[in-house]
């Protein structure tokens, strides 16, 4: 997520409640501000590693692994949202 986009963070905190196994990775914004707003630890993409090898084009982008390989969705956060 970019951290800078309040939308952004409210999918978090979406995911979050629904995954709470998942994972927060930041692209863009302040580490220790968004794990406050989430009362858990995020990660950091740092150099953008993740996003080029995964090829994430837009953002927020909500990857999952499975025994089937990794399904990456891109698209906006009212639609997201939706699927949490």
């Amino acid at each position: 997520i970019d951290a800078e986009s309040s939308d952004h963070v409210t999918l978090a905190k979406a995911f979050m409640k629904a995954k709470p196994t998942g994972r927060v990775i930041l692209v863009t914004g302040s580490v220790e501000k968004t794990q406050k707003a989430l009362k858990t630890r995020v990660w950091f993409d740092q150099g953008g590693t993740l996003v080029k090898r995964l090829r994430i084009e837009a953002l927020p982008a909500y990857v999952q692994m499975n025994q089937g390989g990794i399904t990456i969705t891109q698209a906006p956060v009212n639609q997201l949202l939706k699927g949490s």
